[in-house]
């Protein structure tokens, strides 16, 4: 849509309107390889464990709090590092 819009923008020599418009795809694309990272972490096998759950969990709170200007302070329990991971074994 963007795309689109641009290209009209171009045509009528819009050039603050065609930034603004290039900054908002460059956002979207950005966002939307943070969220295809974030699936591919989570159907990874080697983070099942739930002490990386936890990590990750936290790595995300604080990027939404910072975003917002919002300190928060998280905290894991020692006892999780002492679960045992969860194993995948795959037969052929």
């Amino acid at each position: 849509m963007y795309s689109s819009l641009t290209k009209h923008q171009l045509k009528a020599k819009q050039i603050d309107e065609v930034e603004k418009s290039l900054e908002i795809m460059q956002n979207a694309a950005n966002t939307m390889i943070n969220k295809l990272s974030d699936i591919v972490w989570l159907v990874n096998p080697a983070y099942d464990s739930l002490i990386l759950l936890a990590q990750k969990l936290e790595e995300y709170s604080s990027e939404m709090a910072g975003a917002s200007s919002i300190k928060i302070k998280t905290s894991i329990s020692p006892s999780l590092k002492n679960l045992i991971q969860a194993s995948v074994v795959i037969v052929n």
